[in-house]
């Protein structure tokens, strides 16, 4: 098994530094928008973890925009489903250190103590409890899952 990636130390009053490779969230305003969610499972997509996903605000306005854009959602539905994501992703500020404050709803989510984990893609960070992520990531994949190597391998 890989060893985690590094955790940062949340403070008390809930405050966390983003990675340096997250400098592309951080905009003008600086500001990202959280997300709670619900990763599926690496052996079975029914056991999920809880993650919250930052992201810029024209990521959030992106998935808006999926939504309104799928043929096979009722207008009534969509504009459900548009007040439900925007209602649900809280606005972050971040400061001149990178730092962010996580509500305490979202430290609540995540049954966060001390630490917090940051996994980076190219439009989202991923925000986990550590040991929920040790627990996701040590799962077994089914023996007819994709071998990533195909995707990073060039």
């Amino acid at each position: 098994m890989l060893p985690s990636p590094p955790t940062n130390r949340l403070s008390p009053k809930n405050q966390v530094t983003l990675p340096r490779d997250a400098a592309a969230l951080a905009g003008d305003p600086a500001q990202i928008r959280a997300l709670a969610y619900l990763m599926p499972g690496k052996a079975d997509p029914a056991q999920r973890s809880p993650v919250v996903l930052l992201m810029t605000e024209a990521d959030l306005r992106r998935r808006e925009r999926r939504i309104i854009e799928a043929p096979d959602i009722t207008p009534e539905r969509k504009q459900v489903l548009v007040q439900d994501l925007n209602a649900q992703a809280a606005t972050l500020a971040i400061d001149d250190q990178r730092r962010v404050v996580v509500p305490a709803h979202l430290v609540d989510y995540l049954k966060l103590d001390r630490d917090v984990l940051f996994v980076t893609t190219g439009d989202l960070i991923y925000l986990w409890n550590p040991d929920e992520f040790r627990s996701w990531s040590a799962a077994a994949a089914p023996a007819d899952a994709p071998d990533l190597s195909r995707f990073i391998l060039v």
